[in-house]
């Protein structure tokens, strides 16, 4: 077992290694790509709730341990872009820094986050009752 534990753990990713996507280039992925890009949201599910990238998944650093066997409809999107509030939240790098230590190769983090989404007019997703 220690073996096994030991294949893939090359977890030395570090801030230089996270490329970047522009909001701008996100929505177009976004309108033109639908199924191939997954939009993931690591912020806490209280907030996730209050307002989401429509689409977007709601995983946490702690919902992907370190050396985590690649779930397949993640490894099978064309782009993973990962956003927080803005583009210093530490969970959204901390996620994306993560998933690239993890196998995935296709990792972005959105420049300016949800914030500077909003304020291009991108979508959000909130509760029926706002």
């Amino acid at each position: 077992l220690t073996l096994l534990g030991a294949v893939g753990c090359d977890t030395n990713i570090t801030d230089r290694d996270v490329e970047f996507i522009s909001v701008g280039e996100a929505m177009v992925l976004k309108r033109e790509s639908p199924d191939a890009t997954i939009f993931l949201d690591p912020r806490p599910a209280d907030s996730f709730q209050k307002g989401h990238i429509p689409a977007a998944r709601n995983l946490r650093l702690p919902d992907v341990p370190p050396n985590a066997a690649r779930e397949r409809s993640l490894a099978q999107a064309d782009m993973l872009i990962v956003y927080g509030d803005n583009p210093g939240t530490p969970a959204s790098r901390g996620l994306a820094k993560r998933l690239l230590a993890n196998g995935y190769s296709v990792v972005r983090l959105m420049q300016g986050g949800l914030d500077e989404w909003k304020a291009q007019g991108g979508e959000v997703r909130r509760p029926a009752s706002e």
